[in-house]
This record gives structure tokens, sequence and C-alpha cells, in this order.
């Protein structure tokens, strides 16, 4: 298969990947100034991952063997990329120590505190309300788990109050009870 190249030049997108038994799991969270290559499924029964938009975005594709001379050109483009790559790395150690911990509540903490960070607008208290609709299934779906389990594990997080509900498929998260919940469990 070939790669082909986008830039992220407002919005968020969301990279995913489909797991062999058919779920699937978020592999990035990508805002302005991301970059992110999509490749074709070149090899039998390994499908390349999902870019999906969050919110409506503006993305531009760009040939992969004019990316250096785009580069060269654009100092700011450059770092803005590297900047990117690193907390693409940093997220994905992240999900793969979730992982392999098998901590589904984990996963999904983890993954609100970025929803929050990427698509939060303030709901007073210290909530922030999610900007884009997501289901349980969507959210099942991003941390690699079912409705069902997602379901049961919200409500944990709604029970100590470090998620509300704000409406049908409209999430509010308190950021600072959260981060301090996820830090709390990596001790």
């Amino acid at each position: 298969g070939h790669n082909r190249l986008y830039i992220v030049r407002s919005g968020w997108v969301s990279i995913s990947k489909s797991l062999p038994d058919g779920r699937l799991i978020t592999l990035a969270l990508l805002g302005p100034n991301s970059v992110f290559l999509q490749e074709d499924g070149g090899r039998r029964g390994h499908a390349g991952s999902l870019a999906e938009t969050l919110v409506d975005a503006s993305i531009v594709e760009a040939k992969l063997e004019a990316a250096g001379e785009l580069l060269a050109d654009s100092p700011q483009l450059a770092a803005a990329m590297i900047s990117g790559l690193n907390r693409r790395i940093t997220f994905l150690h992240g999900l793969v120590d979730q992982v392999l911990r098998r901590d589904t509540t984990l996963r999904l903490a983890s993954t609100l505190l970025t929803l929050a960070n990427a698509v939060g607008e303030p709901a007073g208290d210290g909530f922030v309300r999610l900007a884009v609709p997501l289901t349980h299934h969507t959210l099942a779906n991003m941390i690699g788990s079912n409705r069902v389990t997602v379901t049961r594990k919200l409500r944990e997080l709604q029970d100590q109050q470090l998620v509300g509900s704000a409406g049908r498929n409209s999430l509010l998260i308190h950021p600072v009870r959260l981060q301090a919940f996820v830090d709390a469990a990596d001790q």
C-alpha cells in the first residue's frame, strides 16, 4: 500500500485501529497542527488505521514526497510535527500501560481527560462539557471495551463526582478530580 500525509488545520481527529475481535481502540486524538499518515491496508487482514473527525475539522492532504519540502519551508510546521509525534508516543506508552494492566476504569478516565483537554468547554463548578456527543458505544470503541462495561464504569465515576451527565450523549468532566483519580491509581 501507499501512505498519504494529512495535516489537521483546525478541529480534532480521532485515529483508531480495528482489533481482531472487531472492537476499535483509539490510538490518538489529534488537534490543530497535528500530522498523521493514513496507510492503505497493504497486507491482507491488516487494515490501516481509521481517521474520523470529532468536531468540524479542516484537514489538508499533502503528498508524502512533498513533506520534506513542506517542512523545510515551515519551521513552525516541523516543530509542531515533532511536538505532535512526541505527544502521540507519550499517549501510546500510556495506552500500552493501561491495556497491559487491563484496567478499564483507568483507560476510560484517561480518555475522558484527553477529550476534556481537546473538546471541553467550561460548564461551571470545575466541570467541562465535552463539545462532541459521545454514546457509551463510541466511548467503548475508544478504549477497546464494550458498552455495558463503559455504562457501569461511567456510573462509578459519576458516584465519585468525577464525571456527570448533561443530557443525552453529553458528558461533563471534572478534569482536576479525574486527574487526581488517575494519578492516585498510578501510584
